[in-house]
C-alpha cells in the first residue's frame, strides 16, 4: 500500500507521494534439500511520472501493474496532440494506459491483479483530477481451455482534491480539516500534503514512508521539489507533530469539577 494525493491551489496543481515499496524476491535455490524461502525487502522508489508536453502527473500505487500502467500513461500522453475539457480525450487514454499494462506479455497470464492511478491535469479547468481504479480477474473456461476474464477500469473526475492508496489513514484528518480549493497557492499546500503523507508513516510504517512532490502551474510544465525543500518539510512536520502532542497534554489553567451535568452545546 502506499499514499498518493493530488491537490489543486489557486495557481495550479500538486501531486504528492510517500517512496516506500515492499518487494517480494523470489528464491530458487534450496539449503540442506528443502527449498529457500522467499526474500521480502522494502526499498525507495519513484512513484510519478510526468508529461511535459501537456503538464500532466501521474502517480500510482502499488507495484508491478500499477507502475506500468502509469509509464504507459505518460507514453500515451507524450503522443497525444492536445487534450480539452470539451471531449473525453483523457479519460479514454487513461483506460487504454491501464488495458495495456494489464495485456503486456508479462501480466496477460497472471490471474488476477488490480491497481489506482491518480492524474493530475492542471491545465484543465473543470476536471483537473482524475481517479482510475482497474481490476482483470481471470478464471479457467469450462471448456478446460485458456484462462478468460473480464478488465474494467473506471476513471473518475475530481475538481480539487483526491488520495488513492491508503486512502482510510487517520492522518488524512489533516487535509480535510485545513485544505480549501483554489484558496491557497503551491508553496503555501507543500507543507501541508508533506505533513499528512509523515503523519500517515506514524501509523503504517511497514507501508509508507519517504516523500516526493511534483507540481505544476497551470500555463507550465512539472517541477519536482528538491531535497533540500523536502528535508525541510521533514523536519517542520516533524516538530508541528510535537508541539501538537505538547499542545494536546499541556494541563488546562482552572479544571472545574462537580456533580451537576455540564453541556456544551456549539
Amino acid at each position: 500500500m502506499t499514499l498518493v494525493i493530488g491537490l489543486c491551489g489557486k495557481d495550479g496543481c500538486l501531486l504528492a507521494a510517500d517512496t516506500k515499496i515492499n518487494v517480494t524476491k523470489k528464491s530458487s535455490g534450496t539449503l540442506h534439500g528443502e527449498p529457500l524461502h522467499d526474500v521480502r525487502y522494502t526499498t525507495n522508489c519513484s512513484k510519478i511520472f510526468v508529461s511535459d508536453k501537456h503538464g500532466i502527473m501521474i502517480g500510482w500505487a502499488g507495484l508491478n501493474v500499477r507502475e506500468l500502467a502509469a509509464a504507459k500513461l505518460k507514453e500515451r500522453c507524450d503522443s497525444v496532440e492536445a487534450f480539452s475539457d470539451d471531449n473525453d480525450e483523457l479519460e479514454k487514454t487513461i483506460r487504454a494506459a491501464c488495458e495495456d499494462a494489464c495485456t503486456t506479455p508479462s501480466n496477460i497470464n497472471q490471474p488476477q491483479f488490480d491497481g489506482q492511478l491518480l492524474v493530475v491535469n492542471p491545465r484543465s479547468r473543470f476536471r483537473p483530477l482524475w481517479s482510475a481504479r482497474f481490476y482483470r480477474y481471470l478464471i479457467p473456461s469450462k471448456a478446460g481451455g485458456p484462462l478468460e476474464g473480464q478488465f474494467s477500469c473506471t476513471p473518475r473526475a475530481v475538481f480539487n482534491k483526491e488520495v488513492i492508496g491508503e486512502d482510510a489513514n487517520s492522518a488524512l484528518f489533516f487535509l480535510e480539516r485545513y485544505y480549501a480549493p483554489k484558496v491557497f497557492s503551491l508553496d503555501e499546500l507543500l507543507l501541508l500534503a508533506g505533513h499528512v503523507i509523515r503523519s500517515a508513516s506514524y501509523l503504517a510504517k511497514d507501508w509508507i514512508s519517504g516523500i516526493e512532490i511534483a507540481i505544476c502551474t497551470e500555463t507550465g510544465s512539472p517541477e519536482f521539489i528538491q531535497i533540500e525543500t523536502l528535508n525541510e518539510i521533514w523536519r517542520k512536520s516533524e516538530s508541528l507533530s510535537a508541539d501538537i502532542g505538547h499542545k494536546l497534554r499541556e494541563p488546562l489553567s482552572d479544571i472545574r469539577r462537580g456533580k451537576s451535568r455540564a453541556l456544551l452545546g456549539e
